[in-house]
């Protein structure tokens, strides 16, 4: 495995790995927690009375699109030709977050209805954005990797 694909590979699974980070902190504890995942809020969602209303909804939608293009770029490591089908994916993920983000409000409304706690204040921690830090290192990488090297029928 080259450098390009180690780094690209470690770069994808941390950026995976921020589904079960605690990126939000809810105040006052909305079920007895106070630190909120991704993968929390999922799981929240899937437990209540009607998950699949819920689930597809725009907002998780998109979060669930984030990890699976994160994803998506970790199986295209194995392509023969997979800096453009990675780079691709990492845009696409990085445009999700960026474009709709982690809505505090928007994922305190879901709590508010699915888990029946009051109005409160949810705060998007400071690990929220390494996610976005982490793809724009990766998309500077692969860039690097596609200028540098020789396209097919070149010296």
């Amino acid at each position: 495995m080259s450098d390009t694909r180690r780094i690209a590979a470690v770069v994808l699974l941390l950026g995976l790995s921020t589904c079960f980070l605690p990126l939000f902190s809810v105040s006052p504890p909305a079920l007895g927690k106070t630190e909120w995942s991704a993968w929390d809020i999922f799981k929240l969602i899937a437990s209540g009375p009607n998950p699949v209303e819920w689930l597809l909804q725009t907002r998780i939608i998109r979060l669930w699109a984030v990890y699976a293009a994160l994803a998506s770029g970790l199986l295209l490591l194995w392509l023969p030709q997979y800096l453009k089908a990675v780079s691709i994916c990492t845009m696409v993920s990085l445009w999700l977050i960026l474009r709709y983000g982690s809505d505090p409000y928007s994922i305190s409304r879901i709590l508010k209805r699915q888990a029946g706690w009051h109005e409160g204040t949810l705060i998007a921690n400071p690990e929220a954005y390494v996610l976005p830090a982490l793809l724009v290192f990766l998309l500077f990488v692969l860039a690097i990797e596609l200028k540098i090297r020789p396209r097919p029928g070149e010296p």
